[in-house]
C-alpha cells in the first residue's frame, strides 16, 4: 500500500518538505489538552490537506486552527488514493497521540459526512 501512494503522490505534493512542521507542532502541543477534550475519538471532523508525506498527510481541521491531523496510509481502505494538498476531506478522530500532539484520523467506514447522512465514495471531496 505504501509503496502504492508513494508512486502515485505528485511532485509538487512533497515539495514542501519539514520547514512547517516545527511551528505547526509547538502550537499543538500547546493547545493539546483544549484539542484532546474537543476533539474525542469518533467524533467526525472536516478539514483540508495541507502537506502531503510518503506515509500519509497532514490535516487542517476545521474549527480547530490548532490541531494537527494526520491520516495515515494506513488508515484508509485498500485501493484508496490519499486525497492531495488543498483537498477538503471528512474523517472521524481514530485516536490521539499525546507525545507529538497529534488527532489521528481515518475514514469514516460508513461514508456518511458529519450531519448530513450524505454517503461519500472515497476520503476526499471536491
Amino acid at each position: 500500500m505504501l509503496a502504492l501512494w508513494q508512486a502515485t503522490m505528485k511532485a509538487e505534493d512533497m515539495t514542501r518538505g519539514w520547514e512547517w512542521y516545527d511551528v505547526r507542532a509547538e502550537r499543538a502541543q500547546r493547545a493539546w489538552l483544549a484539542t484532546k477534550e474537543a476533539l474525542p475519538v469518533g467524533t467526525a471532523v472536516r478539514g483540508r490537506v495541507f502537506a502531503c508525506q510518503p506515509f500519509g498527510v497532514f490535516v487542517d481541521i476545521e474549527g480547530h486552527p490548532d490541531a494537527l491531523g494526520l491520516l495515515e496510509v494506513t488508515a484508509i481502505p485498500r485501493g484508496t488514493s490519499l486525497p492531495a494538498v488543498g483537498t477538503t476531506v471528512h474523517l472521524l478522530v481514530r485516536h490521539h497521540v499525546d507525545h507529538h500532539a497529534q488527532v489521528k484520523l481515518s475514514v469514516d467506514e460508513l461514508g456518511h459526512t458529519r450531519g448530513t447522512g450524505h454517503r461519500q465514495t472515497s476520503a476526499a471531496s471536491g
